[in-house]
């Protein structure tokens, strides 16, 4: 809750392009840590890797909505919206259908 609060924040000082490849950048490093945790079977590791990742995810969606709001206008910027939210949700399902 107070993560995407202070991307926000940082997206309003750097820019949205800038924010954007950053909190990507975060979310690459934090998956590239929990998989080391995975191959070294370092439960520690993992979850590291996974609260950085969850530091760039929740920031990035910021920066995502905020690109949306800008190109799209109206009734479509709700379709966009509600487009890249599902997206991103049914990605969470599949994962969580797939991992365990």
């Amino acid at each position: 809750m107070i993560l995407p609060l202070l991307g926000g924040i940082l997206l309003d000082s750097i820019g949205v392009r800038m924010g954007l490849m950053f909190f990507c950048a975060v979310l690459t490093l934090g998956q590239f840590i929990f998989m080391l945790g995975g191959f070294s079977a370092s439960y520690q590791e993992m979850i590291i890797g996974r609260v950085v990742f969850g530091l760039g995810g929740e920031s990035m969606q910021v920066a995502q909505s905020c690109i949306i709001s800008s190109w799209f206008k109206g009734k479509e910027m709700a379709f966009a919206l509600g487009l890249n939210l599902s997206v991103a949700r049914l990605g969470s399902v599949i994962n969580g259908i797939i991992v365990p």
